[in-house]
C-alpha cells in the first residue's frame, strides 16, 4: 500500500487529536486514511475512515453547578422579594443579589412569576414534610384534641416576612388567570397530603371521619390562612403567641364536633 502524503497523515492525526485518540507510528487509530484505487492509472486517492467518538458524558460537576446556581437565585430572590416586595422586585436586582448572569436566571426561571412559583414549591414541600415527619414510635396510641391541635400548629409557620409577601403575591394570583390557576394546584396538592395525613391519624383513632378528608383539609387551611391573616394586622410580640392559641382552640373544636358527628347515625357524608 502506498503510504499517505505527509498532509493526509497530519490531517489524520489532527482530527484523531479533536477525537481524544492519537494514532502514530506503530499504533492502530480507530480511523485515518486509506488508499483506494483511483479512476487514472498511476493514481492513488485516499479515503478518510471515520473515527469512533464516544460521547462525553455530562460531567457531574455541571449537574451540581446548575443545582446550586438554580439554589442561589431563589435565595437571592426570597431577601429582594422580602426586601422589596413582590410588585417591587425586578429581575435585575435578584440577578445583582445572586451573583449570577441573567442568563443563568433564564435558563432555570421563565419569569418573576415562575421564580415566586419554586419558592412556595419550596415552602409546601418542607411543610410537608415537616407534617409527616412524626416517627411512629412517638404516636400515641389515642389521637386526642390536645394531639390533632398539635399536628396542625406543626403546620403552621408565623414567618411574618413570608406570610406578607404570600399574600401580596395571591392578589396577584387572583387577578390573572395563569398564576392564579397555578398557584390553587399548588395549594391544592399540598391540601391533598394533609388530608392523607389526617385520615392516617384519625383511623388511627379509630374514627372515621364525618367529613371527607379533602374537605377537612381545606377547612383547616383556611381556619390557618384566616389566623394567620389576622395575625399579620395585629401589632406587638404578643401577636403570634395570641394566634397559636387561637389556632389549637380552634382545631380542638374541629376534632371534637367531626367526632361527635362521625358517632351520630348517619352522620358520615360521602359528599
Amino acid at each position: 500500500m502506498t503510504p499517505a502524503p505527509i498532509s493526509v497523515r497530519r490531517a489524520a492525526r489532527r482530527a484523531a487529536s479533536r477525537r481524544g485518540s492519537s494514532p502514530g507510528r506503530g499504533s492502530a487509530p480507530a480511523g485515518g486514511f486509506i488508499a483506494v484505487s483511483a479512476p487514472c492509472p498511476g493514481m492513488v486517492s485516499y479515503r478518510l475512515v471515520g473515527f469512533m467518538a464516544t460521547p462525553a458524558p455530562v460531567p457531574v460537576r455541571q449537574s451540581e453547578r446548575r443545582a446550586r446556581t438554580r439554589a442561589r437565585v431563589l435565595d437571592a430572590a426570597y431577601r429582594v422579594f422580602s426586601s422589596e416586595g413582590y410588585h417591587g422586585a425586578t429581575l435585575d436586582a435578584i440577578v445583582a443579589e445572586a451573583g449570577v448572569s441573567k442568563g443563568a436566571l433564564y435558563y432555570n426561571f421563565d419569569s418573576k412569576q415562575d421564580l415566586f412559583h419554586a419558592l412556595l414549591e419550596e415552602r409546601l414541600a418542607a411543610r410537608s414534610a415537616e407534617i409527616r415527619a412524626e416517627p411512629d414510635a412517638a404516636r400515641p396510641p389515642e389521637l386526642t384534641p390536645e394531639r390533632w391541635a398539635a399536628r396542625a400548629m406543626d403546620a403552621m409557620h408565623f414567618d411574618r416576612e413570608w406570610n406578607v409577601l404570600f399574600w401580596e403575591f395571591a392578589c396577584v394570583a387572583a387577578r390573572q388567570r395563569e398564576p392564579g390557576r397555578r398557584l390553587a394546584e399548588q395549594l391544592r396538592s399540598f391540601r391533598s397530603g394533609a388530608a392523607v395525613e389526617m385520615q392516617r391519624m384519625m383511623e388511627d383513632a379509630g374514627i372515621d371521619s364525618s367529613v371527607p378528608y379533602e374537605r377537612l383539609a381545606r377547612i383547616v387551611a383556611a381556619v390557618a390562612n384566616g389566623i394567620a391573616l389576622d395575625a399579620l394586622l395585629e401589632v406587638g410580640e404578643s401577636s403570634e403567641a395570641e394566634a397559636r392559641a387561637t389556632m389549637a382552640t380552634a382545631m380542638a373544636l374541629l376534632w371534637r364536633g367531626t367526632a361527635s358527628i362521625s358517632n351520630e347515625p348517619g352522620g358520615h357524608d360521602e359528599r
